[in-house]
């Protein structure tokens, strides 16, 4: 009934914003064969409406198409056919008039779906629910741009895990505990800043630089047995007495607990400044030592880290 298509380079920007579009006429014959989910919703759309109007067939739609994706790209296998379920569109491309398209793109697809199922499986809850929201007007150049959208969503995630930029962690499930260092995994990326890492490798180097903490807590670092604890962990979001955002988490180490503070970062999303930044395994090696058993109580660590500043607490919880 309708076809867009909107080129974007690698990086997922468009070359043309306004993309192509066509509406394909059909018959009121060929619309009364429609389902009943198809009546309503392209009749709300417009679209059914369109397509009774239009003067364009799909042979005069697939040779436009076809010759503006060559504008753009006129290598045959180069470019990939993306987008939500894209097999599904592969399918209807790959009957004629529209298979002249799917001849020159590359036999690989781009499925945006397939990401949201390996972070629905694979990553928090959280990361899923931040994704890009849908509108579901289900026309063809409205999808398409949600498309987009969401695999930029995805895009991001990537480039923070692969480019080392920080990330606010979250403790992982304990079948996971095996691959991930403190029992810590990815939650989402953060804008800017240098931190630490999931592994603890800058922290360490920090610590032992003064710039998070002294030499004491530094050498301790090293030797804090976090890898050879059963750690128990989950997490919770808490805004600080600075309206800054948190990850929070507790855990059980030969049943004690302990307070996983990766790091403070600010209520538009940026991590805060030196005299606002912990690194997690320092927290840890605090706990260990000064952490309460049975009661529930807020610490400040500056006076165990050196760090200047706004008053910055945070919870030992124990288990019930």
């Amino acid at each position: 009934m309708s076809i867009a298509c909107i080129i974007t380079t690698a990086d997922l920007a468009p070359l043309d914003t306004e993309g192509f579009e066509a509406v394909i006429f059909h018959t009121p014959e060929q619309l009364s064969r429609m389902s009943e989910w198809c009546v309503e919703t392209h009749g709300n759309s417009g679209l059914t409406q369109a397509c009774l109007v239009s003067s364009t067939s799909a042979e005069e739609a697939a040779t436009k198409l076809l010759a503006y994706i060559k504008h753009y790209i006129p290598e045959p296998g180069r470019a990939l056919l993306a987008g939500n379920s894209i097999h599904a569109d592969r399918a209807f491309l790959a009957i004629p008039p529209w298979n002249v398209i799917l001849q020159h793109l590359h036999y690989r697809l781009f499925d945006v779906s397939a990401m949201k199922e390996m972070v629905r499986r694979w990553a928090s809850d959280s990361v899923l629910m931040a994704a890009p929201r849908k509108e579901l007007k289900h026309t063809a150049r409205a999808d398409v741009l949600e498309s987009i959208q969401e695999a930029q969503y995805y895009k991001r995630l990537i480039e923070g895990m692969s480019l080392g930029i920080p990330v606010v962690f979250q403790p992982c499930a304990p079948r996971d505990l095996a691959n991930m260092k403190y029992g810590m995994r990815i939650l989402a990326p953060v804008p800017e800043g240098e931190l630490t890492d999931i592994y603890g490798e800058r922290a360490n180097r920090d610590a032992r630089t003064g710039l998070n903490t002294d030499k004491a807590v530094a050498d301790d670092l090293d030797n804090f047995p976090v890898e050879k604890a059963r750690l128990r962990v989950m997490w919770f979001p808490m805004t600080a007495t600075i309206c800054s955002v948190v990850a929070f988490g507790w855990a059980l180490h030969y049943e004690k607990v302990y307070y996983i503070y990766p790091y403070l970062v600010d209520s538009a999303g940026h991590p805060g400044g030196p005299s606002r930044q912990i690194a997690y395994n320092d927290m840890l090696y605090l706990c260990e030592r000064y952490g309460p058993s049975n009661t529930l109580e807020t610490y400040d660590p500056r006076k165990d880290i050196g760090i200047t500043g706004t008053h910055i607490p945070f919870v030992i919880s124990p288990l019930k």
